[in-house]
């Protein structure tokens, strides 16, 4: 069992300061305040013995609400910790040219020696998708009067680029031609190389043809971890995408807070595995999403829950309505009603988050309120993120 730490990196400010300073996101003070919280709670979940932080990837969030990731936050947060693993879950596929990001993601393993992970998503936020990948293909993957294809696009396009990432972090070279990528590019022809000589000779053997054109691509470095980084996909809690992940080898991380949900998702990842050859025990290469709530007292946490983010229902709403975003409960079962629950099945084994979140609470929110300082050391440099969203990831056992 293994616990990461996922949080939204968020410019630190009252809703006040976010009307009075708009666009805060664009203040170099507040952005440098937030990097180094970052670093603080990356230190304090390294601290606790997570084995992971990770954020989303968000861009053009004025409102410093969703600042999200590069390549270069995870570089800086592995720079300013000892052993944690960190990276994103996931980078958006479709707003990223697929060698650009299989030489990010390589760089950046081989620079660390391998403490990165790395997850896929799809990309639902169009406010920034659609211009940074229009002159590729992308578009969010939510539905509109304007483009009723939308989904449809952004599947093949996601798909595209994990093929090609995959490709790229094989030993051999490859050739490719998909409905966006074509490599070499041109792909009939190749690509005319000025220096052919040398890379005949010194080069990956078969790259270059009689003719001094490239047909063949090999990208380099390769990542540090063999074949890659550990994978996961973006949060879901579709039959489809479970069954993509078991197929892929990719860790999926379910949102769903039911655990009969759960436990089906559970049986049809092992089931789907072993179609393709991979023998999974139960919750094995398995994630599941938990957000957490810190706050003095159980109530005032469900009072921050229920409003949502930043602590207004109507923004919770308007994101719920667009990435269909469950609905907050208390995830808590009494073993009696689980068991009545699934009497046929063997009795799930509860994980609580009792150990590291009661002390995660006490660092990161406890002194939200009042802007206390905590004793001793770890309570010292971890005093108050009252502006982060946080949520704790589970990947079950033997990930």
């Amino acid at each position: 069992m293994k616990f990461m730490f996922f949080f939204y990196p968020a410019i630190p400010a009252t809703m006040d300061d976010r009307e009075k300073l708009r666009p805060i996101a664009a203040r170099t003070d507040r952005f440098q305040q937030m990097l180094d919280e970052i670093v603080e709670l990356s230190q304090m979940a390294e601290d606790l013995g997570f084995s992971a932080v990770t954020f989303p990837e968000h861009h053009l969030h004025g409102e410093g609400g969703e600042m999200g990731s590069l390549p270069v936050l995870t570089q800086h947060v592995l720079a300013n910790t000892k052993k944690i693993l960190a990276g994103p879950i996931g980078y958006v596929l479709p707003g990223w040219n697929p060698l650009r990001l299989a030489l990010e993601m390589a760089w950046l393993d081989q620079i660390t020696k391998g403490r990165t992970i790395a997850g896929f998503a799809r990309g639902y936020q169009a406010r920034w998708l659609n211009p940074m990948a229009q002159h590729l293909h992308g578009v969010s993957a939510l539905n509109d009067a304007m483009r009723p294809d939308n989904d449809t696009i952004n599947r093949e396009a996601f798909q595209e680029v994990f093929e090609i990432l995959k490709l790229a972090w094989a030993e051999k070279p490859f050739r490719y031609k998909g409905k966006y990528y074509e490599y070499p590019y041109p792909y009939e022809g190749g690509t005319p190389w000025p220096a052919a000589s040398w890379t005949r000779q010194y080069g990956t053997p078969g790259e270059i043809d009689d003719d001094g054109n490239i047909q063949m691509i090999n990208v380099v470095p390769k990542p540090y971890q063999k074949p890659h980084p550990l994978l996961f996909q973006a949060f879901s809690q579709s039959e489809g995408t479970i069954r993509w992940a078991a197929k892929e080898g990719i860790i999926p991380t379910l949102l769903t807070s039911d655990l009969d949900d759960l436990r089906a998702f559970a049986d049809l990842h092992v089931e789907e595995a072993a179609k393709h050859g991979r023998e999974l025990a139960l919750g094995e290469s398995l994630g599941v999403f938990r957000t957490v709530y810190m706050a003095d007292d159980r109530a005032k946490a469900r009072e921050i829950a229920g409003a949502g983010q930043f602590h207004r229902p109507e923004l919770r709403r308007a994101t719920g309505a667009a990435v269909g975003q469950h609905e907050q409960r208390d995830v808590r079962v009494h073993p009696a009603k689980l068991a009545h629950r699934a009497p046929e099945r063997p009795r799930l084994r509860r994980i609580e988050h009792r150990e590291a979140v009661v002390r995660l609470g006490r660092r990161a929110g406890r002194h939200a309120q009042h802007g206390e300082r905590g004793g001793g050391e770890n309570e010292a440099r971890h005093s108050r993120f009252p502006h982060f969203s946080f949520g704790a990831g589970r990947i079950l056992p033997s990930c």
